[in-house]
């Protein structure tokens, strides 16, 4: 869609990170009617939304990703998995879905295990910790009583 807009209506961004709308009005009568089944700039924003596309204000915008035309009447959209000449980034975009409270508890349950979880692999992780640090130090007792029976042996001591 982007790559067959006129540029005077639709393009990329100079660097391919969003979707840059310089004519509304002829966006909606000429664009929008060939590759969806709304005619509407409302409804086709709303999708956006819908799908993780994010409107980018004019302020935020770095120079260096400003254009030639009329700041106040472009509107810009980005989402992270759409990209110029990336395809391969489309197949995780989704349509976002609203929650149900079922999902929500699920959730929480879920997070409270994971929570309980991870307690439980940090008390583990503390045990090891100190089995290894007395493991540690009789060896290193162990070794050097060895190495003081050698020097005695061998009168170096």
């Amino acid at each position: 869609m982007m790559n067959e807009s006129n540029p005077a209506i639709a393009s990329w961004s100079a660097d391919g990170d969003m979707i840059v709308i310089r004519d509304i009005e002829r966006f909606e009568s000429e664009v929008i009617p060939k590759f969806f089944e709304t005619e509407k700039f409302s409804s086709f924003n709303r999708q956006l939304n819908f799908y993780g596309f994010r409107k980018v204000p004019s302020t935020t915008l770095r120079r260096s990703q400003s254009t030639d035309y009329e700041d106040t009447k472009t509107l810009r959209f980005q989402n992270d998995l759409f990209k110029r000449d990336y395809p391969e980034l489309l197949q995780g975009i989704s349509r976002a879905t609203k929650s149900t409270h079922s999902d929500s508890s699920e959730h929480s349950e879920e997070l409270q295990k994971l929570q309980i979880q991870l307690k439980m692999s940090e008390a583990k992780l503390f045990d090891l910790k100190a089995s290894y640090k007395n493991e540690f130090q009789r060896l290193e007792n162990s070794f050097q009583t060895k190495l003081e029976d050698i020097l005695r042996k061998h009168g170096l001591m």
